[in-house]
Order: structure tokens, then sequence, then C-alpha cells
């Protein structure tokens, strides 16, 4: 993109105004920023009308995001004002856990981040700090005069080019994942995969992920997604709307016609993201995951996907099938005063303390 930029904030006049904004925008970004994520979820917000609506403008290309204000107390002393970009900086209702956050309507562009920046720092005199969640390559804050924290999180995807070369996603692997992911599906015999077609069909696999899901992390002693409200409830409402269009997909993956698994995706411009699952793993031998995201791969290499995208969160099954590690980072541009200054040490010391008596 080229030419000047301008970045402004505005009301929002009325939820059906800004639906239709949204829909008339292109279709970049990813699938977090449109309005089949962000529109869902802004209907479902208990205070919708608390959003205000920022625009970016670059040469002939306008991009759109939803900001929230909301003030928190920090280390009992400082009241801060918060702006919260594509987010509340409510836990519950922020449960649902956005990534590749940014504009809509624009393309991938570090630099528009070093331009949010000023215009936070000039133009918003009232706000302390900007949370940006789920940011992909935030490079674009470098130059910029804010106090900066960063929380950077692995993720991984899969280039899926070779996978439809060669017919299988088996020859993206090492020598050993192949082995062992032929060795699993072996041993599951016949397999399938089917993709819910309708909505009352697509809940009826989210359910059963659900059930799978919790009985899974509560096992090994993890906090699962369904521990907030808010997420069933947002995704519900998503998968109604978002099946008939193709972009929400609930999958299911058998063996000898009885589920191993299930698989709540996403896809987007050319990208499906691997949002959501539930294995069948009470079996420590048997390899689900595996087996599972590899027939969901190859039927997305058979239409055409560009990217399978694992998103972020480290573990062996994403490291065993991506091609590519980048980073998901959650951002805090804080106002460079004095006091905020000291705020900001004060919480750098406390986490320093807090990691060395972990270790």
């Amino acid at each position: 993109m080229t030419g000047s930029v301008a970045i402004g904030l505005e009301a929002i006049k009325s939820p059906q105004a800004l639906r239709a904004l949204w829909q008339t925008s292109t279709a970049a970004g990813s699938f977090f920023t449109s309005w089949s994520w962000l529109g869902t979820w802004l209907e479902l917000l208990p205070r919708p009308e608390s959003a205000q609506l920022l625009t970016v403008t670059k040469g002939t290309q306008r991009g759109f995001a939803l900001l929230f204000a909301r003030q928190v107390r920090r280390h009992r002393l400082l009241n801060v004002q918060q702006l919260h970009f594509n987010s509340t900086g409510d836990p519950e209702l922020d449960s649902i856990f956005i990534e590749h956050n940014g504009f809509a309507g624009l393309d991938a562009d570090p630099t528009i981040w070093e331009h949010v920046e000023a215009w936070f720092l000039n133009d918003q005199p009232q706000a302390d700090e900007l949370v940006i969640p789920g940011l992909e390559e935030t490079k674009g804050f470098a130059a910029g005069g804010a106090l900066k924290q960063r929380r950077d999180v692995p993720a991984f995807r899969l280039a899926l080019k070779e996978t439809r070369a060669q017919g299988s996603v088996e020859a993206a692997l090492s020598r050993n994942s192949r082995q062992q992911l032929r060795r699993a599906k072996r041993a599951y015999g016949p397999l399938s995969l089917e993709v819910a077609d309708t909505p009352e069909r697509a809940l009826g696999y989210f359910e059963a992920l659900k059930a799978l899901h919790i009985r899974s992390w509560t096992r090994r002693g993890k906090p699962h997604a369904f521990r907030h409200p808010f997420f069933e409830t947002f995704h519900r409402a998503l998968i109604a709307r978002g099946v008939a269009a193709g972009s929400v997909r609930l999958i299911c993956v058998t063996a000898g016609g009885e589920p191993i698994g299930y698989l709540y995706n996403f896809r987007h411009g050319g990208t499906e993201c691997a949002y959501q699952s539930g294995f069948e793993d009470s079996d420590p031998e048997a390899r689900p995951g595996y087996v599972c995201h590899a027939l969901a791969i190859e039927n997305a290499a058979e239409a055409g996907v560009e990217v399978y995208d694992f998103l972020a969160g480290a573990n062996r099954l994403k490291q065993s099938f991506a091609s590519e590690t980048y980073m998901m980072s959650w951002a805090t541009l804080t106002r460079p005063t004095a006091s905020l200054r000291a705020s900001a040490a004060l919480g750098a010391t406390a986490r320093a303390i807090k990691s060395r008596l972990q270790r």
C-alpha cells in the first residue's frame, strides 16, 4: 500500500450500519477480523453500544476495527484507562481468544502499527494504555515512544503446496513422524472424514467435541476452553451462522464408524485455522489428534486451501506438521508518564521474583 495514513475514532450509529460497512469492505484480513467473528461477538456483548469504530485509511484502502474503553486498578494505587482493540478487557467476554487480530479490509502491514502507536500517544490523551491481543508480528511497534509489554507465543502453520503436489500430508513430515502417523492409521483401520453440512449437525459435532475436550483437559489437570460460559454462547451463535457460508467447519473423523475426534476449523482467504478440538484419547498409545489433523489437512489441500494454521500454542503435534513457526503477540502500549513508568517497573520486578520462585 502507498500514500499517507489517516486514523480516526467515531461513534457507531447502529449495528446495521456497522455490518454494511464491514461487508462492503474487501475480504482482506483474517477470519477473526471478519464480520462473521466480530459481528457475532458484538451482538452478544452485554453493552455493544460501548464500542467505538476505529478506522485507518492508507492509500486506496480503508480498514476497520472495534475499540472498547475500560478502567482498571493497577497495584491498588493507579486507576488506568485502557483502550482494547477488538477486545473488551473482560476475561469472560474475551475468552473466545482472538488471534490474527488487525483491521478488517487491510492486508497485513506491520508499518500500520507505527501509525496506530502515534495516534494513541498524540490523539488519545485520556487513555493510558492500548491493549492489542493476538497480533501477528508486531514489528511495527519497535520505533515508537510508548512503553511496551509483549507476551509472545509461538504459533505454527503448514504451507499446503507440497501436500497438494505429493497427494499426502505425510510428505511434509519427518521420517519419525511419518512412521508414527502411518502406524496410527493402520491401527485405526478404515478412516472417514465428514464435514457438517447443516447448522444442526455442526452443533451436534460441537457438543461431542466439548465433552471430549473437557474430559481430556480435566484429566491432565489443565483449564479447558469451556470454563467461561460466554465461550460456548458465542460459538453456538457463530456455528449457526457460519456453516452455510462454508467458513465455519465442524469436522468428525471416524474409524470403523466410531468417532475418534472432532475439529472446529475456520476457512477464510486461502487459510484454514485449526481453532479447537476434542479427541477420544483415553488410550495413551493411540494418536487421534495426529490422524484427525492429517485427514483435515489433506481435505483442505484438495480444496485448494494454501495454508493450514494451527494458531498459537506449542505442542508436539503442531511442531510435527508445521513448515513454519511464527509469533503471536499480546501487546500493551503504555503512555510514558512517570507514574506509569514506575508501575511498569514494579510489575516487571514482581514477575521476575515470581519467575525465580517457581524455578
